[in-house]
């Protein structure tokens, strides 16, 4: 049956049961045998009906929804199989990108009555893909640090990250009696803890990351005169506390860590950077053993975080003489408030073995100076020992396995997946370096102007 047809500018139903439809001249109307009306009145009644039992089925599916187990067994079946299941049986959806799919193998799963999360984990297991999810447990090195306080206090207040908990680790009782007064009532309702301990001690280590999803690693003894006078007492801390904190994190099956690297560990001059470097390999390494995925980010100075050269000037500016190991040095530049959103955003995107560095602009130490102090007095005691001129960023040797997206640039493991290399690519639009390519601080072509400089302190 051909319900509507169009004949001569008038429209009408056509049946073959029935006459066809009355037409008169000039006119266009609409008739209707009785046959035809109880036709027309049963499909009425069949759309309500479907639309009654359309309605049901979601009101089903919404109450059902809160559950968040998952029962589900296939091989090589497609990921985007599995969110389909996923969200018919927990009615949580999971949003993508459709060029994620093209990067996605295909997966086996197993699942009876499990937790949405631990079903999660093992789809993304070996896939060049990662997930997030709210309600997360965070552990963060050096918590009572100049940038782990920071990042702890973006925590707080982005609503939208949902964390479950922030548990603070550190060595420092006095920073951590000082931060549990600020946050004493994020303590009380259980969404901060802290604890007392040292990245030296394994045992430590492990026991305080039970239960935790995603750790910041931001301890380190980072001042360089310290570190050349007691290159032990680094190598403990630097190398050997990375290590303890691999090997707990394997252990405890973390999800995710994000380790804060440094500029001076591309081209090491100074006992620092060297335990730096080593602490780097030794966080890309760790990514062959387990199911946790270690990442890095690497940055220059921040700018006013304690023991760098703005504190300094700014604690000599009272004496009017300001000290200047040589007046050619530059430096890698980058704000508190920019590293936080670094740390962010390799803890989002990161896939595990990436060194994650930002585009950030030079500066000369002198015109700091010149900023902080105008008209003092200059004394120049010599480029110090560990110390470079220019701080390397980028080597030669980087840049062969180093991509370069508008905001990043992304040094991948010299034996990587190619799965990695097409998510960066295609995602995030990143094209690999020339060979040749090296970033330096001098060579830098953002430098920050005397007035720009004044602006970044204000906000310090």
């Amino acid at each position: 049956m051909n319900l509507f047809s169009k004949n001569e500018g008038c429209v009408g139903f056509n049946s073959s049961l029935d006459s066809k439809p009355e037409i008169k001249s000039g006119l266009q109307f609409l008739t209707f045998s009785i046959s035809q009306w109880v036709i027309f009145n049963k499909i009425l009644r069949v759309m309500k009906l479907t639309f009654i039992l359309l309605i049901g089925l979601i009101l089903k599916a919404s109450a059902e929804g809160f559950s968040q187990k998952v029962t589900y067994s296939g091989e090589n079946v497609s990921l985007e199989t599995v969110f389909r299941v996923i969200k018919k049986q927990t009615g949580y959806g999971l949003f993508f990108q459709e060029e994620l799919f093209a990067l996605a193998k295909p997966v086996t799963i197993n699942a009876s009555n499990e937790e949405l999360s631990k079903v999660l984990v093992n789809v993304f297991k070996n896939q060049p893909l990662d997930f997030s999810i709210k309600n997360k447990t965070i552990l963060v090195t050096g918590g009572t640090g100049s940038l782990g306080s920071k990042l702890i206090d973006r925590l707080l207040h982005t609503q939208s990250f949902g964390f479950k908990k922030i548990i603070i680790f550190s060595r420092d009782e006095l920073k951590q009696s000082e931060m549990g007064t600020n946050y004493q009532v994020q303590v009380d309702a259980g969404k901060i803890e802290f604890i007392l301990g040292d990245i030296r001690d394994v045992s430590c280590l492990s026991k305080a990351l039970m239960g935790v999803d995603v750790v910041f690693h931001t301890a380190a003894l980072k001042h360089v005169p310290a570190t050349e006078n007691n290159p032990r007492e680094c190598i403990k801390t630097n190398i050997i506390g990375a290590m303890n904190l691999i090997d707990a994190c394997l252990e405890q099956n973390v999800s995710k860590v994000i380790a804060l690297s440094t500029d001076k560990a591309a081209s090491p001059e100074s006992v620092y950077g060297a335990s730096k470097l080593i602490s780097d390999k030794l966080f890309v390494d760790a990514n062959k053993y387990s199911k946790t995925k270690f990442s890095i980010v690497r940055f220059g100075n921040i700018l006013g975080s304690r023991g760098s050269v703005l504190p300094l000037f700014l604690e000599q500016k009272n004496k009017r003489s300001l000290t200047i190991t040589h007046p050619e040095m530059t430096r890698f530049c980058i704000t508190f408030n920019e590293a936080v959103n670094v740390l962010l955003f390799a803890c989002e995107h990161c896939l595990g073995g990436e060194v994650l560095i930002p585009k950030s602009p030079s500066f000369h130490i002198e015109d700091l100076a010149d900023v902080v102090c105008i008209g003092c007095e200059k004394n120049y005691i010599g480029i110090r020992m560990g110390e470079k001129l220019h701080e390397d960023m980028i080597t030669e040797d980087d840049a062969r396995n180093t991509w370069e997206s508008d905001a990043y640039f992304i040094l991948l493991p010299n034996k990587h997946d190619a799965e990695i290399e097409l998510y960066w690519t295609r995602i995030f639009n990143a094209h690999k370096l020339e060979k040749s390519f090296c970033l330096r601080s001098d060579n830098n072509p953002t430098f920050l102007s005397k007035q720009e400089l004044t602006t970044l302190i204000e906000t310090v």
